[in-house]
């Protein structure tokens, strides 16, 4: 086989060359093309509320008012916050994760009426109590965990619509100033206290 001068190279490399940049200059030409189709196909999918943490989850917030045996012998005016309408949670929030918020010292759980109703849209079952002792950490405490100790039952209560729909291994306390000596208290110890909010039946 005779062989290839170094013209004969040179001819082929440019051709290479051109083959390449050709192809280059294709790809560079359809970028717009496929950028204006990706745009088209991003605007029909549904926006994930998670990517916001202030803005509201899938589901509708519901409220009841009820009232919970506390310590001393005095009831707990509490409002439930969950997700779901017409006193029934929404089937597809599954098993809910339990907050309770406290309130802070000369407030009322209608203060955190917001905070409520936002949670229980992310899938949470929300219990705020007006609190009996405010000025009264260790009893506010304890009447936290009999607001957990209610919940937790009416999980169990098959006339409760909350039978069946409480994840009682998913538990926090938060709340509003006075409650961070409630919560580090060790009197709720079993709370862990929410390092962020997430969409779905778990949070």
């Amino acid at each position: 086989m005779p062989r290839r001068s170094h013209k004969d190279h040179t001819l082929a490399s440019r051709g290479e060359m051109r083959h390449s940049y050709m192809r280059m200059n294709d790809t560079l030409r359809s970028i717009p093309t496929f950028i204006l189709a990706l745009c088209c196909a991003s605007a029909r999918l549904p926006l994930v509320a998670a990517t916001d943490p202030a803005a509201n989850g899938p589901f509708p917030a519901a409220r009841q008012t009820v009232s919970i045996p506390g310590t001393q012998s005095a009831a707990l005016t509490t409002d439930v916050y969950f997700p779901g309408t017409n006193n029934v949670v929404s089937p597809s929030a599954g098993r809910c994760p339990v907050i309770v918020l406290g309130h802070g010292f000369s407030q009322s759980k209608d203060q955190h009426v917001n905070q409520g109703r936002h949670l229980a849209t992310r899938g949470f079952i929300v219990l705020i109590p007006n609190s009996n002792a405010a000025s009264d950490h260790s009893r506010f405490a304890d009447d936290l965990r009999k607001c957990i100790d209610w919940i937790e039952a009416r999980d169990a209560d098959t006339n409760s619509l909350f039978f069946d729909r409480v994840h009682a291994d998913r538990v926090g306390a938060t709340g509003h100033s006075a409650v961070g000596t409630e919560r580090d208290s060790g009197r709720v110890s079993r709370f862990a206290h929410p390092g962020g909010i997430t969409d779905g039946p778990c949070g």
